[in-house]
């Protein structure tokens, strides 16, 4: 009960602290005045004054004298009132209270004029001169005097003035030093001047049996500096007290000391200087460790304690009042134990104790009616015991009644507020006039707020500064000196007020105050530019690491740590943020292992070391979290016995298996036989029941693998019933981390395992025989601390656990863990039971949700409350870094800038909110959301802290004309908001911004925010997509990527989504420029760059840094880094770009959050990509091939891969979340894309320029593309792969519907859709149909500033305007075997400039190409191909140049066929392409391959195998220059297996190298018809074939066009013509028959197809119809002519002989060219009997019969031999035969090589022979003599009539000259009258032709001139597949003139027809597109629809009747003539 003293006040500071003490201050200095000398007579009792200046302390024991005192008083103006000081005088100051601080040193320089010192009358009677500075605090130099100043209390001066000035005059002053004797255990109180010191003694001599001396010195702020010394006495102490120069021991560092010192009997007094650093106020407290230290109320004390050491404190407690006391830990674990009883409390024997869960700290609150407490006392004493269960640092403060806690400067405490909510009381001052102070509240859990009042209790209602206000954002208050509420002399009420239960920690510092951090508790601050924040740590285990993390919120702020330097910077420090070495740096995560040298040293030197940290304001104001943890590596290892070896030993533990018990578990050691464990165990029964010791490895066959594991060892260990198992190393160096591999048994362990090094091993092996014991337990010390809404950095080794817990409050709250992996792959695994978690054992882990956002739901039946989780973060495949957050439901998360947090997620309906930190008002803020699946909104503000779309200032959803960066109508894919540093909303000064992200479904999202400020380097995450946007062209956006050590490759791939960037890459610490880089990107796939760790130019371990420049404005991407073991997030709806070795994988995942089904689509650029996908956890990516047991595969052999999957069967019953897993292996050197979509109502992300594979089902997929530049217009081009996709686009940013489009077309149209130029950005809605089935197809949007990416072995067809422009790239991976790329001219002629790649050695290719010149280009290798294609220039722009590109790279994957799209490519000798072409379930098709060039020598073999039960091949062979082709029609194998899509595989290989083209086309479908390039099909009753020709209409020979049409099977087919689509027997300009009869070219005259830039054809039959047709100019030679009239005469003759011989006897052609002849035959049928007119039915159905050399012109001889009932060819191959007595069709095929090396058949008439007769039939008579052999029977038929006449009228009939000459007259007279009956008839018709003719002629006139008015001379008006039935009902039209003959004939090619007549006009049913754009609208290649039907000039029924009478008349002209 000793009473408060009054306050005292240093007068040489600004301020002091007011503090309670037993006793009164000690000064520093005892001052008496004496008459005289040093031994006059003291005239005034002695006082005790302070120093202000001077040289102290004094060097000896001798005093120091002050003589001849002379009075002087200060005036305002700060004047003296007396006169001039004398020299040599001591001055006496009174009134100097007017002065300030330089005021009075300017004075006092004055007026002491040589004195040795001055004396100053303080105002005050505690003495103290208040405005006296600390002058190092202010900046300032302290004043050089040449003298001492001190002053002495008010009453003691006024006593000294009062003398006479004689006495004055004539006395001494007597100043010596004050030494102040100690009591132990009571605390005392003092102040210290800058620079000075107080002296005290303490003797020990009655104490020596308590053990050593604890000094403990605690600054209320200040920092004083603790010298001592021990002494014999307390007199031989005086003589030499101790200094900073002159001591025994020595404790300076910054803030509180203490030091713990033996005492000997010898020198058993300790004497004590405490120096002041800076000016300080302090309490100084002696103990021993048996000490018993009284605590006094409201001030908390700090104290080390040993591992297993118990320190004992007291509070005497009033009766009636509530005891609350408190353990901050700054180190270790202390537990507390509190009684009234015992005097020394312990675990067993206590009333009260701390030993509960839900705080980390240590609270005991013993309320006024607890039974317990003592009963009816004044006092009641509580004794309190305080246990480190380590070796700890903690403070520990008791308080009670209504005192607050005073808070040290630097120092945290703890806190509590309960259930319900509450407030919390503190008390703190400044540390000077000059000193900033700062208030942190750091939460444990809660939520709770600073207030702050100078003059009474804060409250949230009456404060003075507050945290809870917007702009501050965290729970920090920074008070500045110059803040108009500052006070220097008062105390600060702070109050921690909540509204529910928390727990927290409050801390105080001052301008250079040291921070004391927390072990494992995370700390938040703030660093202004190029100034600096300091901290210091204590460690008091000397066997841990120490890990200091830096996680920065805002600015870019270094850390620097020195063991050392009180105070490290740039220059000065041990560690540092940016600094690698042993320390092990990894960006702001500092590690420093325990057996660091320095650490060691700093061990050495004091009990507990200090590590000191600084944190440096590099570039800007900086917010941050600091995190210093202090990692045990030898606790929970200890042996037992023997004793000689006692002790703990570094360990590390296993990843798998239990975790180590709380409880020790304790047995003997045993080491196991065999050694290694390998295989069976020897010595089981020693090991039951015991720990087993045993080595790892060996690497040999004693040892082999899978034994050789880990896991595999302990499992057998565990076998022989040992507990535990620990295994040594058997190599020298660092511990390993125990891990779980592919293979082992891991799940099956059920002990806990250690691993220690080979040293420790040893030496547990040679104690075995002595008794080994150890104890194995859950390590010792603080994990560290995850604080809700705070984002930590991390890092661990591979197969290593990095702990953290979290504290959860009382109440009921969902916890979600996010872990966001710089590079690497961490897991999570949780637990609750006090137990750490393994990946074997644990409640909650990332594996099991597959998420890296862990949620507990708050009603999980092993979710706890007020209790403690512990988390543990597993680098699973490889070392990783990572950023974790924890997050309650209401917590606010804190962002950093410019560090995506990733993996978040908000349930439909609902928000998470989220806040910055704003340093900088000339700085604008960009905050992006990635969307990785589901629709996310944004909204950000700086006036609501939790923004909404009811209240928000910034908002980005997708509305038209928003302020956001992106503006589109969904944000599905995410979003930027932009706020500009002028927006007058923009906050002023440092502030806090707020974001709220809506969930309109539910999503998972990542959220950036970053500064414009400076160059922003956002830290990509292993996997993570980011997204990004730069605002104008020319800049950069800079990132960041880490790599470890273990990581053997990464990829870095950028999707651009807007705009065109460019990726720069360099690892040597500089940010690349497009000038200075080490990589760029390449342009391949969507811009990915491969790195492989082990080259040359890479490093490793490093940070790669990335920089993408921005060619045009408003460029918007993701950009995303993957290592081999890492696992990319896919975004819904957003293409993903990468690239794969052969064999090797890439893996991705995908976050489920709807049961919809998920469709995973696979578009491959370059290569043979193979997609796997499945459900669950990952699998082993290390060696980068695993796959799980069971997964789902594409069914697609190559080409575009679709896997579709039923989330709501395989996420059932639990439901979402679940996760979806992806695989891409590379069966070659492969690039592609990766696309997943859950929402088919949702559009997907076009990339400019990449090809986008899809499939349309029953409902249209959607498309967004956006370009920030419409200056050069946008192409959009559908390819169909299969079924029939029509591509719309929307007029507005709508989803398009076949009811509201602006733009359609069909895939078979192969026609892209343009939308015109125009200035500014662009952004196009687009949706893709089926048309009620399914259709695959690939869909590309190319800007006019894009290069096309070009797909390999998948076709692309190109539309180019007159001297257009089209650039396209093409990635070629290195080992392709002679790539290629094909080019199928069909239309104009092109420039083709190539440039392939970057090495010089490849160089630019030029080339020029028409349609009779189709070049395969080689490509360069492992290069970028870059191709420019200009369209020959042409009179009218709005014509096109058509093309198609085929890219040829890999050797084994395939191309896919588009339905009706000839394809030409390059084929090498005896090797066989793939091909593949998808046809609709039931639908018939045709295949069909021919050679382009001009010398065909190859013979190709076609085959084409169909899905089924079994397999069908269907094969055709084609001799040089033929037409390979198959015909398949729908038969029910074939639908068997398909069930919309059937995929055909096709195989054509040459004998030789060719050119080919191959085209496959459904029936039904409109197939382009290459100019020369045959084609075949089938035709039916049923089902017409549909042609398209593209001409070029300004080419004159294009008006020139001949249809050759052979039959290969049936009786007749007829072909149609029309400028218009759909022709038809109804619709039609020409017809044509194929037939027997008619087998001459269609040619079609100039007058139609004139300007025209398309033509029509249609193949139409009666019957199953097989044929071949061929469009060739018209002076083109064609390649198969079937011979007529006199020149296709055969003639057959048969010997029977010995050797039976066929002689073939025909007339020779006549050419001057090479030719061979051939006889073929085949059985007569009707099927063959017109087809065998045709070199097509002659392939089709003949067979060859080789004969001898030619020996007569014009003779082939066939030998035969007789073979049973059968005559067979004796010559040549295979052997065919003859059957004797059967009828065949015998022809002889006449091959003619052209001047060019063409070949050209030339087909006989045939002749029908029966086998084994003399000479053939039928063909054998040529039509003269059949027609007189008519003639003869006529004849003779005439004679008999003649006679029979005769004999009935009676007249004689007799051989004599009168009956023939009767004979002679009849037949005379009537010959005559017949010959007059028909010339009649013959001139009546031609009269009616003639007038037929000319009313023809002139309709077709006027046609002609109307339709050259609509459209320039073209009718083609219809798309490909449009119908054209008139609108003119049957009957309607006027009546014609009957048809002389229902077939047209053809005519000779010299002869072409020429039509006279009118044709009608008709409407037309549907909307039509033009042949080709408006040339004004501006569109390139392609077209819009009409949005009106049209009116065309059309062929009919009357056109061709008219056509007929034409010909009709030509005829007759030719009879006249």
């Amino acid at each position: 009960g000793n009473p408060i003293s009054m306050l005292h006040r240093a007068w040489f500071i600004l301020m002091l602290l007011t503090v309670s003490a037993p006793e009164c201050y000690a000064g520093e200095l005892a001052i008496e005045f004496r008459a005289g000398s040093s031994s006059s007579t003291a005239l005034l009792p002695a006082t005790t004054g302070l120093l202000l200046f001077g040289n102290w302390p004094p060097q000896d024991s001798e005093p120091l004298e002050l003589n001849s005192l002379f009075v002087t008083t200060v005036n305002a103006g700060c004047l003296t009132s007396s006169p001039e000081v004398p020299a040599q005088k001591t001055p006496v100051v009174r009134n100097s209270g007017v002065c300030s601080a330089t005021e009075l040193a300017q004075l006092l320089k004055v007026i002491m004029r040589g004195s040795n010192g001055a004396l100053i009358a303080s105002p005050s009677e505690t003495g103290e001169v208040g405005h006296i500075p600390n002058w190092e605090l202010e900046g300032q130099a302290s004043p050089i005097l040449g003298g001492t100043v001190v002053s002495v209390p008010k009453s003691w001066g006024d006593a000294l003035v009062a003398l006479s000035a004689a006495v004055l005059l004539a006395g001494t002053l007597h100043v010596t030093p004050k030494v102040t004797a100690l009591r132990r255990d009571v605390d005392h109180h003092g102040v210290v001047a800058q620079g000075h010191a107080n002296y005290y003694t303490y003797d020990h001599s009655e104490s020596l049996f308590l053990g050593d001396v604890i000094i403990t010195v605690t600054p209320v702020f200040g920092d004083p500096d603790l010298y001592v010394k021990t002494s014999t006495s307390v007199d031989a102490a005086l003589g030499a007290l101790p200094t900073a120069s002159n001591n025994q021991f020595y404790e300076i560092t910054p803030g509180d000391d203490s030091m713990t010192i033996s005492v000997t009997a010898e020198a058993p007094v300790v004497v004590i200087a405490l120096e002041g650093a800076d000016a300080s106020n302090y309490t100084l407290l002696i103990s021993t460790t048996e000490s018993i230290v009284t605590l006094q109320n409201g001030e908390p004390k700090r104290f080390e304690s040993p591992e297993g050491s118990y320190r004992y404190f007291l509070a005497s407690v009033p009766d009636g009042a509530a005891l609350q006391v408190s353990l901050t830990p700054y180190t270790g674990d202390p537990d507390l134990y509190i009684s009234t009883s015992s005097q020394r409390p312990d675990s067993t024997n206590s009333q009260w104790q701390s030993l509960v869960e839900g705080s980390r700290y240590e609270h005991v609150t013993i309320l006024d009616n607890d039974t317990n407490r003592c009963q009816h006392v004044a006092q009641c004493i509580f004794y309190i015991g305080v246990l480190a269960q380590v070796a700890s640092t903690y403070s520990i403060a008791a308080r009670w009644g209504d005192t607050p806690i005073r808070l040290i400067d630097g120092l945290p405490q703890t806190g509590l507020l309960p259930d319900g909510g509450g407030s919390s009381m503190f008390l703190v001052r400044a540390a000077g006039s000059h000193s900033d102070m700062t208030l942190t509240l750091a939460m444990q859990y809660g939520t709770a707020h600073l207030f702050v009042h100078t003059q009474h209790a804060a409250s949230p209602t009456s404060f003075q500064w507050s945290s809870s206000a917007l702009a501050t954002g965290d729970e920090r208050v920074f008070i500045s000196h110059t803040d108009s509420n500052f006070c220097d002399m008062c105390d600060y009420h702070v109050t921690i007020s909540g509204a529910e239960a928390a727990s927290f920690t409050l801390s105080s510092s001052s301008s250079r105050a040291l921070t004391v951090l927390e072990d494992g508790t995370p700390l938040t601050g703030v660093v202004n530019k190029q100034r600096y924040e300091y901290f210091k740590l204590f460690i008091s285990d000397h066997t841990v690491d120490l890990q200091i993390i830096m996680t920065a919120f805002s600015g870019d702020p270094d850390v620097f740590i020195s063991l050392s330097e009180t105070h490290p910077n740039a220059t000065h420090y041990d560690y540092g943020s940016s600094e690698a070495g042993e320390a092990g740096t990894t960006g702001d995560i500092v590690a420093v292992p325990h057996s660091n040298e320095k650490l060691q040293n700093c061990h050495a030197e004091r009990s507990t070391c200090i590590v000191y940290i600084s944190v440096f304001g590099n570039m800007a104001n900086s917010s941050f979290s600091l995190l210093a943890s202090a990692i045990p590596v030898s606790s929970g290892f200890h042996v037992d016995t023997p004793s000689s070896i006692a002790g703990n030993f570094e360990f590390t533990t296993a990843t798998f298996g239990p975790p180590l018990p709380r409880r020790a578990l304790a047995a003997y050691v045993v080491y196991a036989q065999p050694h290694h464990a390998c295989g069976e165990i020897l010595n089981r029964d020693d090991l039951s029941g015991a720990i087993a010791l045993l080595d790892r490895g060996p690497s040999t066959n004693d040892c082999p693998l899978p034994d050789r594991y880990f896991a595999n060892k302990i499992k057998n260990v565990q076998g022989a019933n040992a507990i535990a198992a620990i295994i040594a190393n058997n190599v020298e160096g660092r511990l390993v981390y125990m891990g779980a591999v592919s293979g082992d048994h891991a799940s099956s362990v059920r002990i806990p395992s250690v691993f220690v090094s080979k040293d420790t091993g040893e030496m547990l092996k040679q104690q075995l025989s002595s008794g080994l014991r150890v104890s194995l337990s859950k390590p010792a010390g603080r994990l560290p601390m995850l604080i809700s809404g705070n984002p930590q950095r991390g890092a661990a080794m591979h197969n290593q656990f990095q702990y953290y817990e979290i504290w959860t409050s009382p109440g009921a709250d969902d916890l979600s863990i996010t872990v966001t992996p710089d590079f690497g792959n961490p897991d999570i695994f949780v637990t609750s039971n006090g137990l750490l978690p393994t990946n074997m054992f644990y409640a909650w882990s990332s594996e099991t949700s597959g998420s890296d956002t862990l949620t507990i739901k708050s009603d999980d039946p092993k979710a706890c409350r007020s209790c403690r989780y512990f988390v543990g973060v597993l680098g699973a495949a490889s070392a990783t870094s990572y950023t974790i957050v924890t997050n309650l439901k209401e917590t606010l998360t804190t962002l950093q800038a410019g560090v995506p947090i990733a993996n978040q997620e908000v349930v439909e309906g609902t928000y998470r909110f989220y806040r910055f930190y704003v340093d900088h008002t000339n700085a604008g803020i960009t905050v992006a959301v990635t969307v990785a699946t589901g629709d996310a909104d944004l909204y950000v503000s700086f006036d609501y802290d939790r923004p909404t779309m009811e209240h928000y200032t910034w908002g980005a959803w997708g509305r038209e004309g928003c302020t956001t960066v992106d503006c589109g109508n969904s944000i599905s894919h995410g979003d930027a908001i932009h706020i500009p540093p002028n927006d007058p909303r923009f906050c002023h000064g440092s502030c806090m911004a707020y974001i709220g992200v809506y969930g309109a479904a539910n999503s998972t999202f990542s959220l950036l925010m970053t500064s414009s400020l400076h160059e922003m380097k956002t830290p990509l995450q292993d996997g993570i997509e980011q997204q990004a946007v730069i605002q104008y062209a020319g800049h950069y956006a800079y990132f960041k990527f880490a790599v470890g050590s273990s990581i053997t490759s990464f990829q870095l791939s950028t999707t651009p989504t807007s705009g065109d960037p460019d990726v720069y890459v360099s690892s040597n610490g500089t940010f690349p420029t497009r000038d200075e880089y080490e990589w760029r990107s390449t342009g391949s796939a969507g811009e990915v760059l491969q790195f492989r760790t082990d080259s040359a130019e890479a490093c490793i371990p490093c940070t790669y840094l990335i920089a993408v420049y921005a060619w045009t404005d408003d460029v918007r991407f993701t950009i995303s880094a993957t290592t081999v073991s890492g696992s990319r997030l896919l975004l819904e709806g957003s293409p993903a770009s990468a690239a794969v070795s052969p064999g090797m994988m890439s893996y991705y995942r995908y976050f489920v959050r709807s049961l919809t089904p998920i469709e995973v689509v696979l578009t491959p650029f370059s290569g043979d990509p193979s997609l796997f996908s499945w459900f669950g956890p990952r699998v082993d990516p290390n060696n980068g091939t695993s796959l799980p047991a069971a997964y789902y595969s594409s069914e697609e052999p190559t080409g575009p891969e679709v896997i579709t999957l039923d989330a709501a069967a395989v996420c059932a019953p639990d439901g979402p979340p679940c996760t979806m897993r992806a695989a891409v292996r590379g069966e070659s050197n492969s690039s592609y894309s990766l696309l997943v979509s859950q929402h088919t109502e949702r559009a997907v992300t076009l990339v400019d320029g990449q090809p986008q594979a899809g499939i349309v089902r029953t409902s249209m997929r959607y498309y967004r593309f956006l370009t920030p530049a419409l200056d050069r217009g946008v192409t959009f081009s559908l390819v169909a792969f299969a079924g029939k996709p029509r591509l719309y686009l929307s007029p507005d940013l709508d989803l398009p519907s076949p009811e509201h489009f602006l733009q359609a077309g069909d895939a078979a149209d192969m026609g892209p859709i343009h939308a015109s130029s125009k200035p500014g950005r662009g952004e196009f809605m687009l949706g893709v149909d089926g048309q009620g089935s399914t259709a695959k197809f690939s869909l590309v949007a190319t800007s006019g500033r894009a290069i096309e990416l070009l797909q390999d072995r998948t076709p692309v067809r190109v539309e180019l305007l007159s001297n257009e422009q089209a650039r396209f790239k093409l990635y070629v991976p290195e080992g392709s075997l002679n790539p290629v790329l094909a080019i199928t001219i069909l239309a104009g002629q092109l420039k083709l400039e190539l440039a392939r790649g970057t090495d010089a050695r490849f160089g630019t290719l030029t080339s020029y190409a028409d349609r009779k010149l189709l070049p395969a280009l080689p490509l360069a290798t492992g290069d970028v191909n870059v191709l420019t294609v200009t369209a020959k220039p042409v009179k009218a722009s709005s014509r096109r140049v058509i093309f198609t590109l085929l890219p040829i790279m890999s050797d084994n994957a395939t191309v896919v066929l588009s339905d009706g799209q000839p394809t030409s490519l390059p084929l090498a000798a005896e090797r066989a392409e793939s091909f593949r072409y998808a046809v609709r379930s039931g639908q018939s098709m045709s295949i069909s391959a021919a050679q382009l060039d001009k010398n065909p020598l190859a013979t190709l073999n076609l085959v084409a195998t169909l899905p089924g039960h079994q397999n069908q091949v269907v094969t055709a062979t084609a001799a040089p220059g033929d037409l390979a082709s198959v015909f398949v029609a729908a038969v029910d194998t074939l639908t068997a297996t398909c069930n919309d899509l059937c995929d055909v595989a096709i195989s054509v290989s040459a004998s030789v190298a060719a050119n080919i083209s191959i085209t496959a086309a459904s029936v039904g479908s409109v197939s382009h018809l290459p100019l020369s390039v045959p084609v075949s099909g089938m035709v039916s009753g049923s089902t017409d074939s549909q042609y398209m020709l593209p001409l070029d209409p300004e080419d004159e020979s294009d008006d020139r066009i001949s249809f050759d049409m052979q039959l290969c099977s049936g009786d007749a087919a007829h072909l149609y013509i029309s400028t218009n689509p759909n022709p038809s027997q109804d619709f039609h300009l020409l017809e044509f028959e194929s037939s027997a009869n008619h087998l001459e070219p269609l040619v079609v005259p100039p007058s139609i197809l004139v300007a025209h830039s398309k033509v029509f054809a249609t193949v139409s039959s009666s019957s199953p119809t097989k044929y071949e047709l061929v469009a060739r100019p018209t002076g083109q030679q064609p390649s198969q002519v079937s011979l007529s009239g006199g020149a296709s005469k055969l003639e057959l003759d048969f010997s029977s002989g010995d050797v039976p011989t066929i002689t073939m006897r025909f007339t020779p052609q006549q050419l001057g060219m090479v030719t061979t002849y051939l006889l073929y035959a085949s059985k007569a049928t009707t099927t063959n009997s017109a087809a065998f007119r045709y070199w097509c039915g002659v392939r089709e159905f003949g067979e060859s019969y080789p004969s001898r050399p030619e020996t007569e012109a014009g003779t082939i001889i066939v030998p035969l031999q007789k073979s049973g009932s059968q005559l067979c060819a004796v010559l040549g191959e295979g052997e065919p035969c003859f059957e004797n007595r059967q009828t065949y069709l015998v022809t002889v095929v006449a091959t003619v090589t052209t001047a060019q090396g063409g070949k050209q058949r030339r087909v006989y008439a045939p002749l029908r022979w029966k086998a084994g007769s003399v000479q053939g039939g039928g063909g054998g008579m040529s039509g003269g003599g059949v027609f007189a052999l008519l003639l003869f029977l006529a004849f003779v038929g005439y004679v008999l009539f003649w006679l029979v006449r005769r004999k009935l009228s009676s007249e004689p009939i007799r051989a004599d000259k009168e009956t023939l000459a009767a004979f002679a007259s009849d037949t005379a007279a009537l010959a005559a009258a017949t010959g007059a009956a028909a010339f009649q008839g013959a001139k009546a018709t031609v009269t009616l032709a003639r007038s037929g003719a000319s009313s023809a002629s002139a309709a077709v006139a006027r046609a002609r001139q109307q339709r050259s008015q609509r459209d320039g001379g073209d009718s083609m008006t219809a798309s490909l597949t449009a119908g054209a039935a008139p609108l003119m009902a049957a009957g309607a039209l006027p009546p014609a003139a009957p048809m002389v003959s229902p077939i047209v004939s053809a005519v000779p090619e010299t002869q072409p027809l020429q039509l006279a007549t009118q044709p009608l006009t008709l409407a037309m049913a549907s909307p039509l597109p033009p042949d080709d754009g408006d040339p004004e609208s501006g569109l390139r290649r392609g077209s819009a629809l009409f949005a009106q039907p049209v009116i065309s000039a059309a062929g009919d029924p009357v056109m061709a009747h008219a056509q007929q009478q034409q010909r009709v008349v030509n005829s007759l002209h030719d009879m006249d003539e």
